[in-house]
């Protein structure tokens, strides 16, 4: 009996793998994604930052291929919970270019939205550029990688720079 579940469990992983030959971002309208990060800067000293982000977006191939319109929701603060909590809101545009292996589909985007530390706005303009790569296990979910570039109007040139991983949902 043991064997038998082994065999199964094998097979049931090989074919999440074996269907993502056919995956494409555009296959579903709608995407739902979790990340989340871990940082600390080298530069100023400062304590270790937990970041987790959500992300829905809403392909609208109806205007460009590839176009998906959504929003990201991401929030943080210290990993030992010391100081003030941060929570970015910021609608989102995103392009998804067409790949040669559709299991492998990079991306670009931009966010532009409002930054609040301790639940107030303390800036009025955020600005997120971004890139990243699904990995699509089958045509439904992939496992990403994005790179963040976030940085508030009043200091656009002191940014930071985030790499998350994490799953997204396509429905």
């Amino acid at each position: 009996m043991r064997s038998f579940l082994k065999v199964a469990l094998v097979i049931g992983v090989l074919s999440l793998f074996g269907a993502s030959a056919f995956a494409q971002v555009d296959v579903q309208n709608n995407e739902l994604g979790f990340s989340g990060n871990l940082s600390k800067s080298l530069v100023d000293g400062s304590k270790a930052q937990l970041t987790a982000m959500v992300h829905y977006g809403r392909m609208v191939s109806e205007w460009l291929e590839g176009l998906q319109l959504g929003g990201d929701a991401i929030i943080g603060g210290p990993l030992d919970m010391s100081a003030g909590s941060f929570m970015y809101l910021m609608p989102t545009a995103r392009y998804f270019f067409s790949p040669k292996d559709p299991r492998m589909t990079p991306y670009v985007g931009l966010a532009l939205g409002f930054f609040f530390f301790n639940g107030e706005l303390q800036s009025s303009v955020t600005i997120d550029p971004h890139g990243g790569l699904k990995y699509f296990l089958n045509e439904n979910t992939a496992l990403f990688a994005q790179l963040d570039y976030l940085a508030q109007s009043d200091f656009f040139d002191k940014g930071t720079l985030q790499f998350s991983v994490g799953l997204s949902v396509f429905f």
